[in-house]
């Protein structure tokens, strides 16, 4: 599922107000990089709790805009006059973050991302000479998600300090979490989304990445024949009484969908038991 978010080169020191029809001179500076569904690690070590803000959903759009006066009304309809957070910093306080930050993050993660965590801060210094926008509202937003910024954001702040104690079990899931990724520059940096093809970043084999290898196989080849006569037999008999196609389908719809659902719960299991430590 595409779920973006992006990190934008802004020239307010807010989200873009639709109310104020922003939007149109928002898009004359177009630098962007893009993510889906995460937050790529170097963009949160810009950021400190204090520059999250808050936007309504329908101002994601210009009121004077009629080319978009359909996508608005249907946005009010979906959220009304609710909000969600956002993310916003400063160039310059977004440069000393990163700075202050440097040397704890590369403790805690290694030296060999010097020259990936360099390559941000001049992507930070050249590209957004103005604000930092962090859109967040591509996710699935829920109540908690403000929160949640902020719980995460406390252990990027803690960064600051040589001789804190830091957050390590917060690091410890940012790890994990890494190992998914099989281009460690994307999960570090996202990738350029400005449409020009600029400050396209090389992609870097993660040496820590763990391959998600689906885990069905572990089925014998006769549970699936089992498996498919569960379903076909079913299927067949409901036409064979009805002679309806409609019925047939949504027997065989339910069946497959209980079986599968079964089925993956099964190996799900299995997967975890054999891979714990």
């Amino acid at each position: 599922m595409s779920m973006p978010v992006f990190l934008d080169n802004c020239i307010y020191d807010h989200m873009p107000n639709g109310s104020d029809n922003e939007w149109k001179n928002y898009s004359l500076h177009p630098y962007s990089r893009e993510a889906n569904a995460f937050f790529p690690l170097f963009w949160l070590l810009t950021f400190k709790q204090e520059d999250i803000k808050s936007a309504r959903f329908i101002d994601d759009f210009d009121i004077d805009n009629v080319e978009t006066e359909i996508d608005r009304q249907e946005c009010f309809d979906d959220f009304g006059e609710s909000t969600f957070p956002y993310f916003i910093v400063a160039q310059a306080q977004a440069l000393e973050n990163l700075q202050k930050r440097k040397s704890v993050f590369l403790n805690i993660f290694g030296q060999d991302l010097l020259k990936q965590y360099n390559h941000f801060q001049e992507i930070i210094q050249r590209h957004y000479p103005n604000y930092i926008l962090l859109r967040t509202n591509g996710l699935d937003l829920v109540e908690k998600s403000e929160q949640n910024f902020r719980d995460g954001l406390s252990a990027f702040e803690l960064l600051e300090h040589q001789h804190c104690e830091q957050d390590h079990n917060y690091w410890e899931n940012v790890r994990t979490e890494m190992q998914r990724y099989k281009d460690l520059n994307y999960f570090l940096q996202g990738t350029s989304y400005s449409g020009q093809g600029i400050d396209q970043q090389e992609y870097v084999e993660n040496p820590n990445y763990v391959e998600n290898k689906a885990v069905i196989k572990d089925l014998s080849d006769s549970i699936y024949w089992v498996l498919g006569i569960l379903v076909g037999v079913p299927t067949v008999f409901v036409w064979f009484k009805t002679h309806s196609v409609f019925y047939a389908l949504i027997t065989f719809i339910i069946l497959a969908a209980a079986l599968s659902f079964l089925v993956i719960k099964y190996t799900s299991r299995n997967f975890h038991e054999k891979h714990k430590k």
